[in-house]
């Protein structure tokens, strides 16, 4: 993939955020065709009281989702807690490429992507 190219009038602005309603791996952020992004922070908050687990991915020219493209597999999250990933060179997307993500308990974990777009 092509080094991507930031410049200062750049904007971070969310990409992409869901609540998914169901336990598979989803999507959460693929860039239409023909847009190039950077994925600066991954947020996950619960919005109940109870500790669920979750799964965030990174697949740089797909949306197939496994130990392979794990950004975090299965980790923790408190009820009422948000956790913040913040990447400091960003995660480079093509249009094809994807944030994945997957939650043990439907509709209780919100997670939002912010970055750039191209």
């Amino acid at each position: 993939m092509p080094r991507l190219q930031l410049d200062e009038t750049r904007h971070i602005k969310e990409l992409a955020q869901s609540e998914p309603s169901g336990t598979s791996d989803t999507t959460l952020y693929q860039p239409a065709a023909g847009v190039q992004a950077v994925v600066r922070s991954i947020w996950v908050a619960n919005s109940t009281s109870t500790q669920y687990t979750y799964r965030l991915f990174a697949d740089k020219d797909g949306t197939t989702y496994s130990t392979a493209n794990q950004l975090a597999y299965d980790a923790p999250l408190t009820g009422n807690r948000t956790t913040v990933y913040t990447i400091a060179d960003g995660i480079p997307l093509d249009w094809n490429g994807s944030i994945g993500i997957r939650t043990s308990n439907a509709s209780s974990l919100t997670f939002t992507a912010y970055g750039f777009e191209f």
